[in-house]
């Protein structure tokens, strides 16, 4: 019954994620595989219960499997645990010179939700620190004509930022690189804060200090409910991958 439950679950979700924002959503393939999977290992059951599979693992294979189970359960909740803390609201600073929005994917010309959502952020810092410079970062990905540094600089206008506080970088096409080359235009004495949706703070903090960016600070931003198990999970894989990779 459990694994039904989990089927039932998971591929309800990836249907509502397909719907949502399609094969952009990331992750969405995941939610799939799991319900796959799981109504896999229901039948599996099922036939071992009639007897019609007849298989008796050894012990160390049972111990072995259970015992990766259990490591793989303990990290996930160790690392996600960590996401979940970083992505609740802290003091935010004042008196910021720079903003540094962390780009994401765009739909055509305009910002998706989640890329709307940082901008509006960025906004809200804008209207009390008219001075403040804010930097745009993202490149052009493979299915778009303009770059995400374009179509995020284009929104800020349209919602009345002015041209000459907006700085563009538009070549980045990761995170690590967003932090990067956006520093590249930033005095090395000036308080800066990164913006980004909240599942996503502390994977850039963590980017962040390895890089030896003092002066930064997480700014989290919403992030879109629907979307949210899915980015968390996303951000578990690319933690370790980055971890593995010596970039945190």
């Amino acid at each position: 019954m459990i694994e039904l439950c989990l089927m039932a679950g998971c591929g309800i979700y990836a249907a509502l994620l397909f719907l949502v924002a399609g094969t952009r959503a990331p992750f969405w393939w995941f939610w799939l595989v799991l319900a796959l999977a799981s109504g896999g290992l229901y039948v599996f059951n099922q036939l071992r219960e009639r007897e019609i599979i007849r298989i008796k693992l050894p012990l160390w294979l049972r111990v072995g499997f259970w015992t990766t189970v259990w490591l793989v359960i303990g990290l996930v909740v160790l690392i996600e645990t960590t996401v979940v803390v970083h992505m609740f609201a802290k003091e935010e600073p004042e008196n910021l010179d720079y903003l540094i929005v962390l780009g994401t994917y765009v739909d055509g010309d305009e910002p998706s939700v989640s890329l709307k959502q940082r901008l509006d952020k960025a906004i809200e810092y804008i209207e009390i620190n008219e001075d403040i410079i804010v930097i745009v970062s993202g490149g052009k990905g493979s299915e778009n004509q303009s770059s995400e540094a374009y179509v995020m600089a284009t929104y800020l206008m349209d919602q009345g930022v002015a041209a000459s506080h907006i700085l563009m970088e538009d070549k980045a096409t990761s995170t690590r690189e967003n932090l990067v080359f956006s520093y590249k235009m930033i005095p090395d004495d000036a308080a800066v804060g990164v913006v980004t949706n909240s599942f996503h703070v502390y994977r850039a903090m963590a980017l962040a200090d390895k890089l030896g960016l003092d002066t930064a600070t997480g700014i989290a931003a919403p992030s879109e409910k629907i979307l949210l198990p899915t980015n968390m999970v996303r951000e578990f894989f690319v933690i370790i991958k980055e971890k593995i990779m010596g970039y945190i």
